[in-house]
């Protein structure tokens, strides 16, 4: 598969793509996420749970605080994981990091660029906005 380069112009065409790249890139997939604060971080991972099965997607909320949320589904479990306030090795392990990426599961991490532990390939999603508020979306198997 290529790189491929979308446009989004609302929350709603963010989360309608989110939908179709979980379509794209059936469980168990790690998907990281390269993206600038207030992006659409929320907006898309809303989409790809939604894609991957969740019933109600509005449970999806940004994990900041938690630094791991999970979605239940009927074929297992999306792991939602924000790496923004966590500095080292020994934190990733500290939220059993370590484990969740080699489970099988759909697992979506926010701030992917401090990642530093062995996983399978990925996808990557990188979100850039403009002025006008598109977004930008590369997604990079």
């Amino acid at each position: 598969m290529h790189t491929q380069t979308h446009q989004t112009h609302s929350e709603v065409e963010t989360r309608l793509l989110g939908e179709k790249i979980a379509v794209r890139f059936p469980a168990p997939q790690i998907i990281l996420l390269h993206v600038q604060m207030g992006a659409g971080k929320t907006a898309l991972t809303k989409g790809l749970a939604r894609g991957y099965g969740l019933e109600d997607p509005s449970i999806v909320h940004s994990p900041s605080f938690s630094l791991v949320n999970e979605y239940p589904l009927s074929s297992g479990t999306i792991y939602h994981i924000d790496l923004y306030r966590l500095d080292s090795t020994r934190d990733l392990y500290s939220i059993g990091l370590d484990e969740i990426l080699w489970s099988d599961q759909i697992v979506i991490i926010e701030w992917a660029e401090k990642l530093k532990l062995q996983y399978p390939p990925p996808v990557r999603i990188e979100i850039t906005v403009a002025e006008d508020e598109t977004r930008t979306i590369t997604i990079r198997p």
